[in-house]
């Protein structure tokens, strides 16, 4: 496999960085936050060790997760953006981003979660 050049590396890690943030995928991930990183030192003309590279360019290779209810994921995804509900945004996209990782909410949080989703639906 040939090498690849440090601007296709960086456009390609760039690219997949505003996937991830599009698909509502942000800072709690922590390839997100490794692909932030490694861009940061490519910019900065800093090279990547073997396995950074190796660990980059599987994640450029495999694209953005499908999270595992997309359904419910984009539901709340979408009461985030309603106006009125800027205050509770960064929650939903943290109960959005819990979901889509098929991680369980306790109930206290399914709870919050329903009032906000009804508060969206108003």
């Amino acid at each position: 496999m040939p090498r690849k050049s440090r601007e296709l590396r960086l456009s390609q890690t760039k690219s997949l960085i505003e996937a991830y943030a599009d698909a509502g995928i942000g800072h709690a991930d922590r390839s997100f936050r490794f692909m932030n990183d490694m861009s940061a030192r490519l910019e900065r003309g800093k090279g990547l060790s073997k396995g950074q590279r190796n660990y980059l360019d599987n994640l450029i290779d495999q694209g953005v997760p499908k999270p595992k209810n997309e359904e419910k994921v984009k539901e709340i995804l979408e009461a985030a953006e309603v106006d009125g509900m800027q205050e509770v945004s960064s929650t939903l996209k943290d109960f959005a981003y819990k979901v889509g990782k098929g991680w369980s909410l306790s109930e206290k949080q399914e709870n919050f979660l329903s009032k906000l989703l009804a508060k969206a639906e108003k």
